[in-house]
């Protein structure tokens, strides 16, 4: 019988196979004291898919998922081997094509990998049918083990629930490790979207994987820029890259795909090559409001010196991103105060031209010089100073201030001098400062004797903030327009390196989901794509571990 046993051992060892058990305990009499518990004597490795012999499945090969192994490796170094080993884990699969590219679904998912021997340190491989609790399309979809925790009892225990077969200190937690469940070989695709031309008549052109199917999940990826026949520097990292084009450029990109063990698809998807076109020529002008008080603005943008034998698409929006259909979308008439947008499309050629005009109320006569904004440290205060050159019938200032640019405050009020037509010099100190720090926007309201009144440009000036112990995450600036942008860790001692999940939602297009560990590259991708949105209101949700927080980002 001791000879048969260890003939039993080593076959174990040789093939690491295993059928799951019919019987499974149930996870709710599983607990992990203490519930951090991390133990080197027993340690999970990577995670596959293959079939009873423990070869990897193939990716144009997907199986039956009703008949499906896993194979795990594992490291189990002192004490007896282990009994009766239960995985407790979240399946999690992620959506990598089509319309719900990005979307997550996920389930309980417990299986056993029975009983395990003493490995001394080294990693062995284990095989074990399972069901899997939710269907998986192994060509569009990535799976992965998450909340994983193992749990196993001593030897010539039966390892059931219950007393002391599964003791509570016999465990490990792997907290908010992940485990992709891999497969041999992999496959992507990618694609490109040629932004409007601006008024300096260049182009962003996006070029983005649209999938990433396969593989063990860590990909490194790498796009080779072509401009002009010459070759750019390769640019590492990122799901997509964005180049700045100009007229008659013809720009070259293709990207290179590998996983961590270095292999890569073939044959690679062929080099997406871009023409680039010559802009259309349009004049957009702008006309402030002359002589008219709210709530009878007459500001007005006219569009003219366009092809007649061309036929456009007009789309206009007003500061805060809401879409403006004008009568005459070649003349707006009657408008308030503003930066208006317009996106305009050639509908022979499908060039499309980016326009921004502001509109600006001028009618009373003051003549401003001087305006300024500077921020004491030592006083935590701003100091706005300006001065005129020449005041009529002016009664007072009133100082307003805004944390988003559509949003102004009064704060305080400084008494002008009335006429004059010599320069005079005035100061206001801000000392109530908000505590999270930021971008402050400052501007004058000059009000006149008989009531009518006229606004300053707008001065914007950084302070830095007073970070709430509560606040894990940042983003500055904060509003933005888009020229800068950055995600930053505030509390370090609220993060312990897991995954970040980012999620951008915005009124107008579907959210977008970005993953990933490294702060920096996020923060690139967030700002590629807040950098080409239009002017609104985002919500930014950052997710680590088991714990979330949102942030509002106004973009102007």
């Amino acid at each position: 019988m001791k000879f048969l046993k260890l003939i039993s051992i080593l076959i174990l060892f040789a093939t690491g196979i295993k059928e799951a058990e019919a019987q499974l305990p149930n996870r709710s009499c599983l607990t992990c004291s203490p519930p951090n518990n991390n133990s080197n004597q027993f340690r999970l490795g990577t995670v596959s898919f293959t079939d009873a012999s423990g070869n990897p499945i193939d990716l144009n090969n997907c199986p039956d998922w009703n008949n499906v192994y896993i194979t795990v490796l594992y490291s189990a170094s002192t004490g007896q081997g282990r009994t009766g080993v239960f995985i407790v884990s979240t399946l999690e699969i992620t959506t990598n094509t089509g319309n719900n590219s990005g979307s997550t679904r996920s389930a309980n998912f417990d299986f056993s990998l029975g009983d395990l021997p003493l490995t001394n340190g080294q990693f062995r491989p284990v095989t074990v049918k399972v069901d899997l609790p939710l269907d998986f399309d192994c060509q569009n979809e990535t799976a992965r083990l998450t909340n994983i925790r193992a749990h196993w009892s001593n030897s010539g225990n039966n390892a059931r629930c219950g007393g002391a077969n599964y003791p509570p200190g016999q465990c490990v937690n792997l907290g908010t490790d992940t485990r992709v469940i891999t497969v041999d070989g992999f496959f992507y695709s990618y694609s490109s979207l040629q932004n409007c031309f601006e008024e300096d008549n260049r182009s962003l052109i996006t070029y983005f994987l649209t999938n990433v199917a396969g593989g063990n999940g860590d990909f490194r990826i790498t796009w080779n820029i072509r401009r002009n026949g010459v070759l750019q520097p390769p640019v590492e990292g990122g799901l997509f890259v964005s180049v700045v084009a100009n007229p008659n450029d013809n720009i070259e990109v293709s990207v290179n795909v590998r996983d961590s063990n270095g292999l890569t698809m073939n044959p690679q998807p062929a080099p997406i090559i871009r023409s680039i076109q010559q802009p259309f020529s349009a004049t957009v002008t702008a006309s402030p409001d002359i002589g008219q008080v709210q709530p009878s603005p007459n500001g007005s943008i006219r569009i003219t010196n366009l092809d007649p034998s061309k036929s456009f698409s007009f789309q206009w929006f007003d500061e805060l991103g809401n879409v403006i259909n004008p009568g005459d979308p070649t003349n707006l008439t009657g408008l308030s105060e503003g930066t208006y947008s317009l996106v305009m499309t050639d509908l022979e050629t499908g060039v499309v031209r980016c326009f921004s005009r502001t509109v600006n109320f001028n009618f009373l006569p003051v003549v401003y010089e001087d305006l300024s904004l500077d921020f004491d440290g030592s006083l935590r205060a701003v100091n706005f100073s300006w001065s005129t050159a020449k005041e009529w019938e002016t009664s007072h200032f009133e100082v307003e201030r805004a944390l988003r640019i559509a949003h102004f405050e009064k704060i305080g009020e400084v008494m002008a001098a009335g006429w004059s037509d010599s320069k005079k010099t005035y100061i206001f100190r801000d000392s109530l400062l908000p505590l999270v720090g930021g971008n402050l926007f400052y501007r004058l309201k000059q009000i006149n004797l008989n009531g009518e009144y006229e606004y300053s440009k707008v001065l914007s000036v950084r302070i830095p903030g007073m970070e709430s112990s509560n606040t894990v995450w940042r983003v500055f600036p904060n509003p933005t327009n888009g020229d800068k942008f950055n995600l930053e860790l505030v509390d370090s001692r609220q993060y312990s390196g897991e995954e970040v999940q980012v999620v951008l939602i915005s009124p107008s297009s579907k959210p977008v989901i970005l993953s990933g560990k490294d702060i920096s590259s996020l923060s690139s991708q967030i700002h590629s794509i807040i950098s080409n949105a239009p002017k609104g209101v985002y919500l930014i949700q950052v997710g680590w571990g088991n714990r979330s927080e949102q942030i509002r980002v106004l973009k102007n």
